[in-house]
């Protein structure tokens, strides 16, 4: 080895033992300064605005069962939940009074929301679906976009929490009638 080369395997030991002294070095210092920023801010309410959001689903043809209600906050986990609520923000799971459930989210990031909803009769946590896909639950998204050939797209469902209170209404839609 010639004068100033270092071998390769020696390399990984010399780095690991500079970034734990620079972390020493920097770290508390650092970390306090955060730690003085973020208390600062919130003593004087100064944070991210939140909001509450009530989803309202009406319509249902009966009180059995409960409601599973899942919020998305992007196109990506919206699409691809598996009629689940896989990757949603935030998921409820509420009762059925008088043919409407009630869901609420409190202390929600303003931003843009998407909502599915399905009335799960039999309390199984299945979206069923008979012949060729169709649902045989009752089921609702935000805006009261329409499914055709799966659910529609996040745009058509998605809307905006920018108050501190908004309320999301949603009618019950079916494409199979009870027994079928």
């Amino acid at each position: 080895m010639k004068r100033g080369e270092m071998r390769q395997g020696n390399l990984k030991p010399v780095l690991a033992v500079v970034v734990a002294v620079l972390g020493l070095l920097l770290g508390p210092k650092a970390d306090a300064n955060a730690d003085a920023n973020a208390q600062q801010l919130s003593d004087v309410g100064v944070g991210p605005p939140e909001g509450t959001i009530t989803v309202v689903m009406t319509g249902l043809r009966n009180n059995q069962g409960v409601v599973r209600v899942a919020l998305f906050g992007s196109p990506e986990t919206y699409n691809n939940d598996h009629n689940v609520g896989m990757g949603s923000f935030r998921k409820v799971v509420v009762p059925v009074v008088h043919n409407q459930a009630v869901a609420s989210f409190s202390e929600m990031p303003y931003g843009d929301y998407a909502v599915k909803a399905f009335h799960d009769e039999n309390n199984s946590g299945k979206f069923v679906v008979g012949t060729f896909g169709r649902p045989k639950v009752e089921y609702g998204y935000s805006n009261d976009a329409r499914a055709a050939f799966g659910p529609p797209p996040f745009r058509r469902a998605k809307f905006t929490l920018a108050q501190p209170n908004l309320s999301v209404q949603i009618e019950s839609q079916t494409k199979c009638k009870k027994g079928k």
